[in-house]
């Protein structure tokens, strides 16, 4: 039996204090007996599979043991790296393995989380092996801007000129609209970004990027108009609109069940409306999950939220309401008035004074 390397050892030991089994990456002396790359090649997608399949068994803690989450994360995280290395295990054993079609499109999507790692040699490198698999190496480039993109946080022209790089690679392709609007949301300059957003929209009028920007343009200008929205209440199935909820100050709160931030205001909003909803506050949360019955299950077993609630199955981001508002990111919260008006679109912070003096106004009958 080949003895085991100090590399070997490290790699398992990592493993098993994570809780994710003796497989883990063990690095190239572990495959120093087999000098045959189909069979290398064949023993690494083996090994991928046993990882994932081990991964897969693992169940999720509960949401409100803190210290289990924290385990939970660091095993998630150390998934993600070692899946990244058992790949580029491959990729270095057997370039032109077909399976390489379906992970390398992984490996450079968290790339991030190994330092150093040069993804752009990789991709061009895979485009010699693999040039039938475009959609792969696209992947790839649009995972290098991505990354640029979270590297030049604070360098907007950095953060443009990554996603024009894109575009000029790929001018047909929708995501670019995407990396627009990140690029849009580093922009302090307010004309420069309704330039941009106006560009997203003219070039790629069809996508959901485009919505968006429309959405964003209409929060800057929708602030004291009329807020219209209906919604069926996913706890009691009663049909509401906001013409129910007239002479109430609604908050309406865009959240999500493995939203962090979110969830750490909850107590903060359960302890307003508990404060305020006698003299007339009233919540909406409008849940950006995928499955309805996620969002009952926590309501039901983990955090019970005593107000209304909205959720379409299949929705998430693509939710109308948060499509047709520019909602890209959460808790993102919107206040409206007595009188049914929108009074603020940015709530997040303000609410401990803005309820108490809504509520003190009387409400004017429209005229």
């Amino acid at each position: 039996m080949k003895r085991m390397t100090k590399n070997m050892i490290a790699g398992l030991a990592i493993a098993a204090a994570a809780g994710l089994g003796v497989f883990a990456a063990t690095g190239p002396d572990a495959r120093a007996v087999a000098d045959d790359a189909e069979q290398i090649a064949q023993e690494l997608l083996e090994e991928i599979a046993r990882y994932e399949e081990k991964h897969a068994a693992m169940e999720p803690p509960d949401r409100q043991d803190s210290e289990a989450q924290a385990v939970w994360s660091a095993r998630e995280q150390l998934y993600t790296v070692t899946r990244v290395k058992l790949i580029g295990d491959l990729w270095r054993a057997a370039p032109q393995t077909p399976e390489l079609a379906d992970l390398m499109a992984y490996r450079w999507q968290n790339a991030n989380r190994i330092w150093g790692l040069n993804i752009e040699d990789e991709i061009e490198a895979f485009a010699e092996h693999h040039s039938d698999e475009q959609s792969t190496i696209r992947a790839g480039w649009y995972a290098v801007a991505e990354r640029t993109m979270r590297e030049a946080f604070n360098e907007p022209d950095r953060a443009i000129d990554a996603a024009e790089q894109y575009i000029e690679r790929y001018p047909d392709d929708p995501d670019g609209a995407n990396l627009l609007t990140m690029a849009a949301q580093m922009i302090r300059d307010e004309e420069k970004r309704e330039a941009i957003q106006q560009r997203i929209v003219e070039e790629y009028p069809e996508s959901p990027a485009a919505r968006r920007a429309e959405g964003e343009r209409r929060r800057m200008e929708a602030v004291g108009e009329k807020f219209e929205f209906s919604f069926t209440d996913i706890v009691t199935g009663d049909e509401i609109s906001m013409n129910d909820l007239r002479g109430q100050v609604v908050v309406i709160d865009f959240w999500a069940t493995w939203c962090g931030p979110c969830l750490t205001k909850m107590p903060e909003m359960k302890r307003l409306y508990e404060e305020h909803h006698e003299s007339g506050l009233e919540i909406i949360g409008i849940s950006l999950d995928e499955d309805v019955e996620t969002v009952l299950n926590f309501l039901d077993d983990e955090m019970e939220l005593p107000w209304l609630h909205a959720c379409e199955d299949g929705a998430g981001w693509d939710t109308p309401i948060a499509r047709d508002w520019g909602i890209s990111g959460i808790p993102t919260i919107f206040v409206v008035d007595r009188e049914g008006r929108l009074h603020s679109t940015n709530a997040r912070g303000e609410l401990d004074e803005m309820i108490p003096e809504l509520l003190a106004r009387e409400v004017v009958d429209d005229a």
